[in-house]
């Protein structure tokens, strides 16, 4: 699909912003969920979260969720490795972009529920150098929503995640 200039600008105009908050916020809760905030009018979701690297557990920490409440309540905060997508996306340090799960039968979702079925998946790793810092993720209700333009979106957004995160861990360092 042809985007117009129109759509380009708006998406480069979010992204500025999404940029700008970064820049401009000293608190990782608050700049996780407006990048959150942000992307859903880049990016059309059912729910989207942002998951932690937690060092000593050894797993990822849910820190930042947006979009429908029923999809979000299921993360019950934490992701082994190798446990769901995100879970996977953590293992595996790769984007995971899923156009229906009912084709795609060798990943699974952490919770398979038939009343809020996952359809679309896509994550990216958050990371820098060999760091990892977490993943992004958005999931769909409807098949096929998500494609590899999504996935470099989402990518370019999770690079601005990751200066969040590391910005507040040097804040952090400094106290």
């Amino acid at each position: 699909m042809t985007r117009s200039p129109t759509d380009w600008a708006q998406r480069l105009a979010v992204i500025t912003d999404i940029g700008q908050t970064v820049n401009a916020s000293l608190d990782l809760d608050v700049t996780l969920n407006l990048i959150m905030a942000s992307l859903k009018s880049l990016i059309d979701y059912t729910a989207a979260e942002i998951s932690l690297w937690h060092e000593t557990k050894e797993a990822m920490v849910v820190c930042a969720q947006a979009g429908d409440p029923r999809y979000t309540r299921q993360a019950k905060g934490m992701y082994q490795l190798d446990e769901g997508y995100a879970g996977w996306i953590a293992r595996h340090r790769k984007p995971l972009l899923i156009e229906d799960t009912l084709e795609r039968k060798d990943i699974q979702p952490r919770v398979i529920d038939a009343q809020k079925p996952i359809r679309s998946f896509l994550g990216v790793p958050l990371e820098a150098g060999d760091i990892r810092f977490g993943t992004i993720e958005v999931v769909s209700d409807r098949p096929r929503v998500f494609n590899q333009g999504d996935q470099e979106l989402l990518q370019i957004i999770g690079q601005y995640a990751v200066t969040a995160i590391k910005n507040a861990q040097l804040l952090t360092a400094e106290r």
